[in-house]
């Protein structure tokens, strides 16, 4: 995988994170699972490519996710 590849994913995520923290169809704890659900994705992601590519870096993605490490 490329750098853009990695950067498409963060920004698929990003917008999931974005989507469910200002959706107003759902209550406060569904969002707060929602983030939850959302980081451990976010993470594992982060797993396998950082398994894939050695010089992976995992904070700037998790970031990129909008994902506090």
């Amino acid at each position: 995988m490329t750098k853009k590849d990695y950067v498409r994913i963060a920004d698929a995520v990003a917008h999931t994170v974005a989507y469910v923290q200002k959706t107003k169809a759902i209550q406060e704890v569904e969002r707060q699972v929602g983030i939850i659900c959302i980081a451990h994705t976010a993470n594992a992601l982060a797993d396998t490519l950082g398994a894939e590519n050695p010089s992976f870096d995992r904070a700037r993605f998790l970031a990129a996710c909008g994902i506090e490490g």
